[in-house]
């Protein structure tokens, strides 16, 4: 983007001036669309979006799918889901659906509506199995909540397989923080010795293992 600024390629006015010149050319509708949307002028940014859905090409499907979900979060950010829920009915497929998923969910923190945010971060977990993000999110958030653990504690151990050398270490902590809440101490210092062997240097974890061992 910095390089684009610089050679004067791509931004708004430029595009904008292309978009003169060529009133229907859809590729650039929808960049306009992403540039106005990443300066957060979301009114500009749904004129265009709108405009490119009502007549984009079907061959455009990916901007297609993208420009829908931008129009859902620009839903989202004047507190109606409603735009989320069914971008997660039409496209149950997109991984653009995960941060469906976990923006209906603040949406219920806000609320203070736990029983809906549960139901939808489980669904979220049920449909993203092969993601460890999805599932360290999930098995973390309910430790904050204390609800659901046993379940959590699976789909941490599915996220811990699924991790990468760089992220299981946290995946790890999530898995000890699960075990401690339940009660199974030993395996929760077990755990988190195993994300201390992987991240030596991380001083959390050495934190975590000295609140384990204090209720040992």
């Amino acid at each position: 983007m910095v390089k684009e600024i610089l050679e004067g390629e791509n931004t708004i006015s430029v595009l904008e001036n292309k978009l003169i010149e060529s009133p229907n050319d859809y590729s650039i509708i929808f960049k306009l669309g992403e540039k106005y949307s990443a300066r957060g002028e979301s009114e500009i940014s749904e004129k265009y979006y709108t405009q490119f859905l009502k007549n984009a090409p079907e061959e455009m499907e990916d901007e297609i799918i993208s420009a829908k979900f931008a129009m859902a979060k620009l839903g989202w950010e004047n507190s109606d889901i409603t735009g989320l829920q069914n971008f997660i009915k039409d496209y149950s497929e997109s991984p653009l659906c995960i941060s469906a998923y976990q923006m209906i969910a603040k949406y219920y923190i806000v609320e203070k509506d736990t029983t809906k945010e549960i139901s939808t971060l489980f669904e979220m977990s049920e449909k993203f199995t092969k993601s460890s993000s999805v599932m360290n999110s999930y098995a973390w958030r309910m430790t904050e909540l204390k609800q659901n653990l046993d379940d959590a504690l699976i789909k941490a151990k599915i996220g811990v397989e699924l991790a990468d050398d760089n992220s299981k270490p946290m995946v790890l902590d999530t898995q000890a923080e699960v075990e401690w809440l339940l009660g199974d101490i030993q395996n929760a210092i077990k755990t988190i010795k195993r994300a201390i062997e992987l991240n030596p240097k991380d001083e959390y974890y050495q934190t975590q293992l000295e609140k384990f061992k204090k209720a040992n």
